[in-house]
């Protein structure tokens, strides 16, 4: 495990290098973190750069992008297109389950 929070904050270095400081999800500059897509517990994801957007965070005044992610508010997010055109890719089941979520339980048979 020591390996892979290692490999990770190597992966977090490389994103704050390469990217511009600036919240995909609302255009914010401010309170970034790095924000997991798919869940960290899913290990093969975790240091996929593709898989980690630099989100805001919750302040007093507003509810951060990172926290909106993991809501059923995620479709209100500008980055959110580009998330799920990344789960879909990489794990096409958990792309349907949330699409489910995201939808209320709306079925969504055919080509989602």
């Amino acid at each position: 495990m020591s390996r892979n929070l290692s490999a990770l904050k190597q992966v977090y270095n490389e994103i704050d290098n390469e990217r511009e400081p600036i919240c995909p999800g609302c255009g914010c500059g401010t309170n970034l973190s790095h924000s997991h897509l798919i869940s960290r517990k899913r290990q093969e994801f975790m240091c996929d750069k593709r898989n980690i957007a630099l989100h805001c965070q919750s302040t007093p005044d507003k509810v951060g992008c990172h926290e909106i992610w993991e809501s059923s508010s995620r479709p209100t997010l500008l980055d959110y297109i580009s998330n799920m055109e990344y789960i879909r890719e990489v794990d096409s089941q958990l792309f349907r389950e949330m699409i489910v979520k995201n939808n209320d339980g709306l079925n969504i048979k055919g080509n989602v």
